[in-house]
């Protein structure tokens, strides 16, 4: 059984639907992507997207930006001491502590503290060394001590 077509058949809006497909093959589509990203007002930026993207030049820049920072910041979470176990060790912790304020990733009240901490221990390494020096018969300036022996006790003259 074949159907018998009354008149045209219309779209939802209204309008015929072979005339509305023939209204779009005439007029060329133009389909342009646009940047995907929500401004802080919560408005799209209706910027167009680079090719093959979700986002527009400027906040693909802006991720990148963001990517690189946290990266930065994963990398440089804490300030990293080695050992002090020398007065070598110490000048190094030093400088690191002052490249760790210089980059702002410590504060000046604890890189004060740091420092003052790193002074304490260089401080004791020095007299640690002092005292092996001596035990050993060293002054701890390079020079050695002369020992005075005790032949008598209480022998005078």
């Amino acid at each position: 059984m074949k159907r018998a077509v009354v008149g045209p058949q219309l779209s939802l809006d209204g309008t015929a639907i072979g005339e509305r497909a023939a209204a779009v093959a005439e007029e060329p589509c133009l389909i342009i992507r646009t940047c995907k990203h929500i401004l802080e007002s919560g408005v799209s930026c209706r910027q167009p997207a680079v090719a093959g993207r979700k986002y527009c030049r400027a906040h693909l820049e802006l991720r990148l930006r963001r990517r690189r920072m946290v990266r930065a910041r994963r990398r440089h979470r804490g300030l990293k001491l080695p050992r002090l176990t020398s007065l070598e060790a110490v000048q190094d912790a030093q400088t690191r502590v002052a490249v760790a304020l210089a980059f702002g990733h410590i504060d000046p009240e604890t890189a004060r503290v740091l420092r003052c901490g790193l002074t304490q221990a260089a401080a004791h390494l020095r007299y640690m060394a002092r005292q092996e020096g001596l035990a050993k018969g060293h002054d701890g300036l390079g020079g050695k001590v002369q020992r005075r022996e005790i032949s008598s006790i209480g022998t005078m003259g």
